[in-house]
């Protein structure tokens, strides 16, 4: 029986119609290039037109292992396997197919070991080929010394993403890289003066993400200074990730800049940093702050004028585990707030507790192009000692009784008008809410 099921099945599919024949090479290579390449070699079996086409993708996806499988073959095998992979793909490849897009994830662990001269070849080979865009990840361990050197000299890049980066240091320092629009380094265990000494190299970059490790959990971490001056003619997207800064001033001055994302922790840092500059084209501002102490109001206020120019801003903002007693976050009074005249989506998740509630509804008389408004109440942990001593109700929330959080749109139609303008008057209903665990 099922010898007739398969016989029907092959019978089926042969009366179906050849799509892909009517497809252009051209086509099929921009759907290969989508593919890991272990999975775009097996179309060579498809037909003789198949044979050689995924050699000619102009991306490559060079996977050491599939990363969903929960079993790793054998290192020996591993190896050869990938080894014979790579050199088909990408070292036997013709000068004339040009590589625009490579992505090269490699585990490199203690079982298995690919020699950093091999990893130069394939880098140097792309470079040859005129590669554009490079994503080169692997495990904790981060990329070999060796081949950052290698990678800085691929002068063609214009975009290059090295997702755990701790070597900072093996950067040389002549490398030039004048068509590089897209950078991102995360895992970073340097300080913010080797990246502004990185960014005079990089004349035509346009999005710069950076994500520093916690300084403390390394000792060999370069003395730092107490402030810094981030400055680019080009940038329009900048992402930090800061979690310990260790320095009290940090200037900005982005004349470009239209997308920020900022994230500072400084639960375990002395305090937040004070953060000024000039942004006039900012459209849109993500803030995300944790281990907000007394002493970080005013900062938190400066932070707040920096990016008043913004038409979407997001804030999400927690106090520190430590603090047993409320404090306003955004202003130690209404002067300190500043005016936001352009802003038209606000997002707002804190502890809605009298203080920060009382500061949100000064906001809001601030910002009088206000669209959407979505306002949400959460308490931040505490530390354990003071479990039993924090009162609930300095915590509560003074949002509407409606729910746990509120969300207007389309203000300056005309809807929720009533709601918005008893939120704004401060006339609503408080609720007791239970702290999030």
């Amino acid at each position: 029986m099922a010898k007739k099921a398969n016989r029907r099945r092959r019978h089926a599919d042969a009366n179906q119609p050849d799509r892909l024949s009517a497809l252009s090479d051209e086509v099929l290579l921009s759907i290969l290039s989508l593919l890991p390449i272990r999975v775009a070699a097996r179309t060579s079996v498809l037909c003789r037109r198949f044979r050689h086409l995924w050699k000619a993708s102009p991306a490559i996806n060079l996977i050491d292992y599939d990363e969903y499988e929960y079993e790793e073959p054998e290192p020996k095998t591993k190896n050869s396997n990938f080894v014979a992979m790579v050199t088909s793909a990408l070292l036997r490849r013709e000068p004339t197919n040009s590589l625009f897009r490579l992505h090269l994830f490699i585990a490199v662990d203690y079982t298995w070991n690919v020699s950093d001269s091999f990893l130069c070849s394939l880098l140097i080979k792309a470079r040859s080929l005129g590669l554009r865009h490079l994503t080169l990840k692997t495990d904790n361990v981060g990329i070999p010394e060796a081949i950052i050197p290698t990678i800085f000299s691929i002068h063609s890049l214009h975009s290059l993403h090295l997702p755990i980066f701790y070597q900072f240091d093996y950067i040389p320092s002549d490398a030039t890289l004048t068509h590089l629009k897209t950078l991102s380094l995360s895992s970073l265990r340097t300080c913010l003066a080797e990246i502004i000494q990185l960014l005079s190299q990089l004349p035509s970059l346009e999005n710069l993400s950076i994500g520093f490790d916690r300084m403390d959990d390394y000792d060999d971490h370069p003395s730092l200074q107490n402030e810094y001056t981030l400055s680019s003619p080009t940038i329009r997207m900048l992402d930090l990730y800061i979690p310990s800064p260790e320095y009290v001033s940090l200037d900005l001055y982005l004349p470009l800049l239209e997308i920020l994302h900022l994230y500072i922790d400084i639960q375990y840092a002395p305090k937040l940093p004070c953060i000024e500059g000039d942004m006039p084209s900012l459209r849109k501002a993500v803030i995300v702050l944790r281990g907000i102490h007394k002493g970080d109001v005013a900062a938190v206020a400066q932070l707040l004028n920096c990016v008043s120019s913004a038409e979407e801003l997001s804030l999400d903002i927690k106090e520190s585990m430590d603090e047993m007693y409320p404090f306003p976050i955004l202003m130690k009074s209404s002067k300190d707030l500043p005016k936001f005249p352009g802003l038209k989506h606000l997002n707002v998740t804190m502890c809605f507790h009298k203080h920060n509630f009382d500061a949100i509804v000064t906001l809001l008389h601030h910002s009088p192009a206000l669209q959407s408004l979505k306002l949400v109440h959460t308490v931040s942990f505490y530390n354990f000692w003071k479990r039993f001593k924090r009162n609930k109700n300095d915590w509560r929330s003074m949002l509407p009784c409606t729910a746990r959080e509120v969300y207007y749109t389309d203000l300056h139609l005309g809807r929720h008008r009533k709601e918005f303008m008893e939120l704004v008057g401060n006339k609503c209903t408080p609720k007791l809410v239970e702290e999030d665990h």
